[in-house]
């Protein structure tokens, strides 16, 4: 008998590996991560992607009319299901690994990210039920819901991993896990905030189809905000009386302008980050040119900061007086985000609430797709990435909008 196994995975691997290189959401992701400003939302992401792509790779080449006998034996899955499983694992813990020492290294723990073990005993518990089937047709879902629910759960055991290793550490890492109130009611349930080491393991299960989000807080008592990369103290309640906001730095507005009519500039150019580039890189999206002829007309003059800050936000807006914090800013179009980003706070007369975030932060998105518009799936993962970085706020309550309080 033809041994069928290194052409079936030869084709497996290549849809795998073609639909990975492919995919415009784990480009995304990759930017985030170099623009360190990715979260375990974003591994979450990531891990929906490439299991949905793994499980696609094998509805693909795999079926009953490819396989002997129209079954899938035992070695055929061991040397076709458990590699590819296994390439998965590899990409989705070195991200998670990224993810969680970039989160170390902005919340000032010297702690080497841990990669969480490789479940074997999912993989096998896959073959066998795959293998007791007489025909692989009326199992083929196997390789579907389970094998994403396997690729969600590397992020899960990474969090749990780095968490309890903090923990033993002396730190008090806090998980999240977020139910979307349209899964069931054992996750409704589970659903909340937990202090290492008061955490169920429950926490990290999953059952088919579980589309929870699980959050982790790093355990030296502070939390990161997503959006604006700024660290703050933890509080038993999660609750925030007041976010501080830091003016620093040479506030001599004239310093900068031989360098840029529309910009202000304090301190000296570093990192390449000049006013002209950041107008050059304005230049190149719709949103952006219009943001630069706003800023033109309105006489408001964003200030380039190149000062050390004591904090790491990107900018702040406080009616006319715009900063843009260039030390903690990554690269030149960050800083145009950011620019965008206070800006349309100005321009609209909006803040302190989820909703103006999200609004900004759509502004920003688009700049970086080059477009005028959003998907309806970049929309809620802007909602999702919002409602996690601004904790504090709520969606419109407490804010305000054209000149009134919501």
């Amino acid at each position: 008998m033809e041994d069928i196994a290194p052409e079936l995975l030869r084709l497996v691997q290549q849809t795998y590996e073609n639909k990975i290189y492919q995919s415009r959401l784990l480009a995304e992701i990759e930017a985030r991560i170099n623009s360190e400003m990715a979260t375990y939302i974003d591994a979450g992401e990531y891990a929906d992607e490439v299991g949905k792509i793994l499980a696609e790779a094998y509805s693909r080449n795999l079926s009953s009319s490819v396989l002997p006998n129209g079954r899938m034996y035992w070695n055929i899955a061991q040397r076709v299901v458990d590699p590819t499983m296994e390439k998965a694992y590899i990409n989705i813990s070195d991200m998670t690994m990224r993810i969680q020492t970039l989160l170390n290294q902005k919340a000032g723990i010297g702690i080497q990210a841990i990669r969480p073990e490789l479940n074997l005993d999912r993989i096998a518990g896959i073959d066998n039920r795959l293998c007791r089937e007489e025909n692989y047709d009326n199992i083929s879902w196997i390789l579907d819901a389970p094998v994403q629910n396997f690729a969600r759960s590397i992020v899960d055991d990474s969090i749990k991993k780095n968490s309890e290793f903090h923990g033993k550490a002396g730190m008090r890492p806090k998980i999240i896990r977020r139910s979307s109130g349209n899964c069931c009611k054992w996750c409704d349930e589970i659903a909340g905030t937990y202090f290492y080491p008061d955490v169920p393991n429950d926490v990290y299960r999953r059952h088919k189809k579980c589309d929870c989000v699980v959050e982790y807080a790093p355990g030296n008592g502070r939390r990161q905000n997503v959006h604006t990369k700024q660290w703050r103290r933890e509080e038993e309640n999660d609750k925030i009386k007041q976010r501080m906001r830091y003016a620093s730095g040479n506030r001599n507005t004239n310093y900068a302008r031989q360098y840029n009519p529309y910009f202000d500039s304090a301190g000296v150019v570093s990192a390449g980050i000049t006013p002209e580039a950041v107008e050059k890189e304005l230049e190149t999206s719709p949103i952006g040119r219009e943001i630069l002829k706003y800023i033109k007309t309105s006489g408001v003059r964003p200030q380039f900061v190149y000062g050390k800050q004591p904090h790491t936000d990107r900018g702040s807006q406080e009616g006319k007086k715009i900063k843009i914090f260039i030390s903690n800013i990554g690269n030149t179009r960050i800083a145009a985000q950011t620019v965008i980003h206070e800006m349309t706070h100005y321009r609209y007369d909006i803040g302190r609430c989820q909703w103006a975030e999200v609004v900004c932060m759509a502004q920003e998105k688009m700049h970086i797709t080059k477009r005028n518009y959003l998907t309806l799936e970049e929309k809620r993962t802007l909602i999702n990435l919002v409602k996690a970085s601004y904790p504090e706020y709520n969606w419109k309550k407490g804010g305000y909008g054209n000149g009134r309080y919501f």
